[in-house]
C-alpha cells in the first residue's frame, strides 16, 4: 500500500505481530530439472509483498524442508530461492531441493539471511529503519504434507511485523524538509520462530530514528 501526503510520510516497523489472514491450502510445487520450485502469494494478495505492493527482481527467500509433522527432522536448511523477474516465482539459486520418499513440510521466509541455521531462532534487529524491505519479516508455513504428486498451489506469505505510518503536515505552511522523527520506549531486537510466527522481544527499550520519505 502506498500512502501519500503533501509534505511527508514517516515509516517504521516495530516488533508487533500483524493481523493474520486465514490460511489457505493452495500451494504450488513443480518438480523439473531445477528441482522443486515455488510460486507465491502474500496475505492473500497475488504478487504483493513485504514492502509496498510487489516483489522486486532478484528478491530472495529462505526455505527449510523437514519430514511431515516433524519440526526437528530437517532435511534441507535455509536454501536460498530467488524470483529473478520479481513475479513471485521462486527457483533455487544454487542447491535445488528434491522430494524424498515420504511427505514433507516446508517453511519459507523473507528476507533471506544466510546466517540462519535454526528456523526457530531468527534474529531480529530493527534499530536501522533505512532499508525497509530488509527488515520486513514474512513467513509461509502452509505448505505441509507435500509429496511429488501433490496438487499445485502457492506459498502463502504473511507479515510478522506491523508497519507504523505517520503523515506529517505543517500547520503554519512552513517546509518540513530535513525533519527528523524518532520513537521511544520500544524494544528493537528479538527472535522469531519461523514455524509458528511467534516473536520474543529482547534487550532494553530504546529510542530509534524513523525512516523519512
Amino acid at each position: 500500500m502506498k500512502m501519500k501526503s503533501l509534505l511527508g510520510i514517516v515509516l517504521s516497523l516495530s516488533i508487533l505481530q500483524s493481523c493474520q489472514n486465514d490460511e489457505t491450502n493452495i500451494i504450488q510445487n513443480e518438480v523439473n530439472n531445477k528441482g522443486i520450485t515455488f510460486s507465491s502469494i502474500i496475505d492473500d494478495a497475488q504478487n504483493s509483498r513485504a514492502y509496498d505492493t510487489s516483489w522486486e527482481a532478484n528478491d530472495v527467500i529462505g526455505v527449510f524442508m523437514m519430514l511431515a509433522n516433524s519440526d526437528k527432522n530437517v532435511l534441507a536448511t535455509n536454501i536460498p530461492y530467488v524470483t529473478s523477474k520479481g513475479d513471485g516465482y521462486f527457483v533455487s539459486q544454487n542447491s535445488p531441493i528434491y522430494y524424498p520418499d515420504g511427505a514433507v513440510d516446508f517453511i519459507a521466509y523473507y528476507p533471506y539471511n544466510k546466517a540462519i541455521s535454526d528456523h526457530t531462532n531468527y534474529l531480529i534487529d530493527l534499530s536501522n529503519q533505512t532499508a525497509q524491505s530488509a527488515i520486513d519479516l514474512m513467513t509461509a508455513v502452509n505448505l505441509t504434507n507435500r509429496e511429488l504428486g501433490s496438487t499445485q498451489g502457492n506459498l502463502q506469505f504473511k507479515h510478522l511485523l506491523a508497519k507504523l505510518v505517520l503523515n506529517l503536515k505543517s500547520t503554519s505552511g512552513s517546509s518540513l524538509k530535513g525533519i527528523k522523527a524518532s520513537i521511544s520506549g520500544l524494544k528493537v531486537k528479538g527472535t522469531a520462530d519461523l514455524s509458528d510466527g511467534s516473536i520474543t522481544p529482547s534487550g532494553e527499550v530504546t529510542t530509534f530514528s524513523l525512516f523519512i520519505n
